[in-house]
């Protein structure tokens, strides 16, 4: 799978190819989103993309790849991300719902990107009309490769950690074409020719696919014609080698560290200078997914391990720093040469890496000494606010913590800081989602004029006041559409309380279908919750419904008396009914818990006709002759009783616009753009299920109403029939 990104326009191409264990390709699919802010977002949500078709064709096995290893990395060890942290979400809630599922980084030749390009270009001219903004870079994926052989997927110049996970160095891919025999000298050439030291010659991979569970080693030929028959069929495998003197495969390194360059750290250290706390930090930066994050234990750094940049070996000593909670600091920070030492008295501790004329422009660690003599102190120098910012945001958008919160979290991980430094990172959390709210803000125009012109026919109704955001309104065409022409004449309206910076009220219209499933219509964001906003999104609602001043139709809502008058000014001929659970909420603040008086209540409200209402109605007298007087105030509005039989729907809840509330729990703490782009893609895949299952049910009613005929049709065994002329019948149940 993969997502190409278009930074102009901030748009994205998303694509995934299926393929079977024999490398057949089974089905494809492509998808155009806009408003995407990163090529790393375009990548996540290909993944989520892909999964939710996987689940769709009912697949319960998959191995995913992609060419993001940042992407891989955060998803495989549960990182956070904040430019993704909602797609990361999604993706690991859908991942739980596969019964095995494994993300390895696949990276695809550029020449085969270009020859994809061409391949397709015939395929592009016939979906130009809803193709046009999307890069042709959509179609270099795994579907566009040669049949037969397989992509060799090699990690090279990285290193083992304790606890088994491979971590540093670069992946290259080679192509090996069917009926080559692979040997372990080949093997060893290759990784040659990638230009690493003959020293670089163990070989691992993992026959589960899972790094980290069953290591096996590659030592001769024989080995490696299980490690084929493991992979059998796949159209990737991965193998992952590492130095023969790897200080994790040896355990412990016996040896004193010995400087390897002539570039060694004998300089004059005079003149040396410290970097301050804020130095070259690089904004935009989250400090636990890099690419080169260092885990495991405190002795992961070896003489001799690669960085790619200086930046990288500065991040993973800082990261080092953090974990083990240690005064690390930087004594040189120069452009070819960098100096880490600890920063307690009379401590050894120390870490030099350098380039030189043979690292071909790479950092390599010359001289460790990986012994702390220092006592524990918790301070930790290098762990800036900058980057304790970036550890908070996403919880700080969702709960706004104090400077002493966050003391005190850090605390509990065993690092000291002053309340001083905890406050400035309270200050760039805050300036950080100020930033976030203005610029999404700011693009609220573009974002309705792009769902006006993407979908003719819908309602989107942005409100501003002084130039500042303060309602929305949107009725899709489909929804208005499908509700007219297919669903039940009956309403269900709530609203629920935004939970992020920005406060208000999500306003909710829900519909039944025919199958009696929710049925999303219309919403609307409001600044607060009275008879003048109800209003104004039921006077949007009736011209999008047309059903004028209501006859025929049933609004469901809880007991809201803003909505009630609202109501009674726009359709005062609807048939209005209460949420009996809210009802009964009520019922019991005046009545307290009674197990009888519930039984009585529930009787009441499923009472079909005026004779079981008054009979349960006697019981709850006997019960409470309180509770008897108070209960008739609202009764015909909730109970069944007295509904009129146009709408053919017997609720006595508002089950249905709760859902939906549960739908968006999560995204009601986040921006007001993020949640109403979660709405239509729910929304959007709502339809798109729905479509799905009819297209393959068959019968004459729905599967819900067949279901509810066949219990009927079972009950009817235990009645008796006696006719009485002229059509009529009477009924007699056995079991009474």
């Amino acid at each position: 799978m993969d997502g190409a990104w278009h930074e102009d326009t901030l748009s994205a191409g998303l694509g995934f190819a299926f393929k079977n264990p024999q490398n057949e390709l089974m089905t494809r699919g492509l998808l155009s989103e806009n408003f995407v802010t990163s090529a790393l977002a375009a990548e996540g949500m290909a993944i989520r993309f892909a999964l939710l078709e996987a689940i769709e064709m009912g697949i319960k096995r998959v191995g995913v790849t992609s060419d993001s290893k940042q992407l891989i990395q955060a998803i495989s060890k549960r990182l956070s991300i904040t430019e993704i942290y909602g797609i990361l979400q999604d993706i690991s809630h859908v991942s739980s719902q596969f019964e095995f599922i494994d993300f390895v980084r696949s990276l695809v030749v550029a020449m085969k990107r270009v020859v994809a390009m061409k391949r397709v270009v015939a395929m592009e001219r016939a979906w130009t009309a809803c193709w046009l903004s999307i890069p042709l870079l959509i179609f270099g994926f795994d579907f566009m490769r040669d049949k037969g052989g397989y992509d060799l997927n090699i990690h090279a110049g990285g290193y083992w950690t304790s606890d088994g996970l491979y971590l540093g160095g670069d992946t290259h891919v080679v192509r090996v074409d069917a009926g080559w025999e692979l040997k372990k000298k080949s093997l060893s050439d290759i990784v040659m020719s990638k230009g690493y030291n003959d020293n670089m010659d163990t070989f691992s991979y993992f026959p589960s696919g899972i790094e980290g569970s069953d290591k096996k080693e590659l030592e001769n030929d024989k080995d490696l014609e299980e490690w084929r028959r493991c992979w059998d069929g796949m159209a990737t495998i991965n193998i992952y080698v590492v130095r023969s003197d790897d200080p994790n495969l040896l355990r412990f390194r016996t040896d004193d560290h010995i400087s390897s360059d002539s570039n060694s750290e004998s300089d004059s250290e005079d003149g040396e200078t410290e970097e301050s706390e804020s130095e070259k930090e690089v904004e935009g930066v989250r400090y636990y997914s890099d690419n080169d994050e260092l885990v495991g234990e405190h002795s992961s750094f070896h003489i001799e391990q690669v960085f790619e940049t200086k930046e990288s070996f500065k991040r993973s000593i800082e990261k080092y720093a953090v974990k083990g909670q240690l005064n690390i600091a930087f004594k040189r920070s120069e452009s070819k040469k960098v100096t880490a030492i600890c920063a307690e008295e009379d401590c050894d501790w120390r870490i030099y890496a350098s380039i030189n004329s043979g690292s071909d422009g790479k950092f390599v660690v010359r001289t460790y000494d990986d012994e702390h003599k220092c006592s524990w102190s918790g301070k930790v120098k290098l762990y800036t606010a900058r980057k304790i910012a970036a550890d908070f945001v996403n919880e700080f958008r969702i709960n706004p913590m104090s400077s002493r919160v966050i003391k005190g979290r850090l605390e509990q991980d065993r690092i000291n800081m002053s309340k001083d430094k905890c406050q400035r990172a309270r200050e760039i959390c805050r300036q950080t989602l100020e930033d976030q709210y203005t610029e999404q803000f700011s693009r609220m125009w573009d974002y309705v004029l792009e769902l006006r012109e993407s979908n003719p026919g819908s309602t989107i109704i942005l409100g501003t006041n002084a130039q500042v955001f303060e309602k929305f309104y949107a009725c899709f065409y489909s929804q208005k559409h499908g509700w007219k022409k297919a669903c039940r004449r009956i309403i269900h309206l709530d609203g629920t309380h935004l939970k992020g910076r920005m406060k208000g009220l999500l306003l909710s219209a829900i519909g039944r279908d025919a199958n009696d499933e929710m049925y999303p219509i219309a919403w609307a964001i409001v600044p607060v919750e009275n008879k003048i906003h109800w209003k104004w999104f039921l006077e949007l609602l009736q011209d999008d419904l047309e059903f004028n001043s209501g006859n025929g139709l049933t609004l469901v809502s809880d007991q809201q008396k803003r909505l009630i008058g609202a109501i009674k000014l726009v359709c005062p001929d609807v048939e209005y009914r209460m949420c009996a659970w809210h009802i009964l909420g009520n019922f019991r603040k005046n009545h307290g818990e009674s197990p009888l008086l519930k039984t009585a209540f529930w009787k009441l409200a499923h009472a079909y006709n005026i004779r079981e209402f008054e009979s349960a109605l006697n019981d709850m007298k006997i019960i409470s002759s309180s509770a008897h007087a108070d209960i008739l105030k609202y009764a015909r509005h909730w109970s069944r009783a007295f509904f009129n039989d146009h709408v053919k729907s017997d609720v006595v809840e508002n089950n249905m616009s709760e859902s939906f509330n549960n739908v968006i729990t999560l995204e009601r703490y986040k921006h007001v753009m993020v949640l109403l782009e979660f709405i239509r893609r729910y929304v959007m895949h709502n339809n798109k299920k729905k479509l799905a299952e009819i297209q393959k049910y068959k019968g004459y009613v729905t599967p819900r109403v067949k279901a509810e005929l066949d219990l009927r049709k079972r009950k009817s065994y235990d009645c008796q029939i006696y006719p009485s002329g002229r059509g009529w019948f009477d009924n007699n149940f056995i079991g009474l």
